[in-house]
């Protein structure tokens, strides 16, 4: 599996892509860990846009294997199933 590119939005945020979604990330100093956001789509996103989950992590590395295996896990459902075929 190909290691996933590290882009920036155009409103500045960094994001990777995995599968045709999006896993935004950033370093949060106060808490001293990294906030990651998994959205469903590709495209540049904001806030109000429907996402599949959040979390912190201790590690980028961590969040990211997590985002990777939430995507994995909602492209795996019945329903994303049947939207595909």
């Amino acid at each position: 599996m190909p290691e996933l590119t590290e882009k920036v939005s155009a409103y500045g945020d960094t994001f990777v892509t995995h599968r045709k979604h999006s896993i935004f990330y950033n370093y949060n100093k106060q808490h001293c860990e990294w906030f990651f956001i998994v959205y469903r789509t590709n495209e540049t996103v904001r806030y109000g846009y429907p996402c599949l989950g959040s979390d912190w992590h201790k590690t980028k590395e961590k969040g990211i294997d997590w985002g990777k295996a939430l995507i994995d896990s909602a492209l795996e459902t019945p329903k994303a199933q049947k939207s595909r075929s």
